[in-house]
């Protein structure tokens, strides 16, 4: 079985995150991983979801209690076709659209934007001069 799948690159921000530790069925994963999700706009301003999952340095930083809601990222990586979803089934078995389509991607490369940082270091700090 072969996946079709289109390289990307986009500049977005995480709107939800989460350790993901169990699979579908509840069982304990060996290795966990960082499920999370990006809000972007494509060149025609329409928004888009975008689904990611990475065992990166973002899943040491949510393992150490950072919190990535609202950080910004761009992401190099492939988008898995069968993924594309404009609309979903509701428990009545509806076809309902999306607020925004949404895929998933395998990604190479995740960059964080406008790290959180601690207060600077007091050698890098200019003393106040007297008036």
């Amino acid at each position: 079985m072969e996946i079709s799948m289109l390289t990307t690159t986009f500049t977005g921000n995480i709107t939800f995150a989460e350790i993901v530790t169990h699979d579908k069925e509840g069982n304990p994963l060996e290795s966990p991983f960082l499920g999370f999700k990006v809000a972007v706009n494509d060149i025609n301003d329409n928004g888009l979801t975008i689904e990611i999952r990475t065992k990166n340095g973002l899943l040491k930083a949510a393992q150490d209690g950072e919190k990535l809601v609202g950080t910004r990222v761009t992401v190099a990586g492939s988008i898995e076709l069968a993924s594309i979803s404009s609309h979903w089934v509701n428990d009545e078995g509806e076809l309902v659209p999306r607020k925004k389509p949404q895929f998933r991607v395998f990604a190479n490369l995740i960059e964080r934007h406008a790290r959180k940082q601690s207060a600077p270091a007091t050698a890098t700090v200019q003393a106040e001069l007297a008036v």
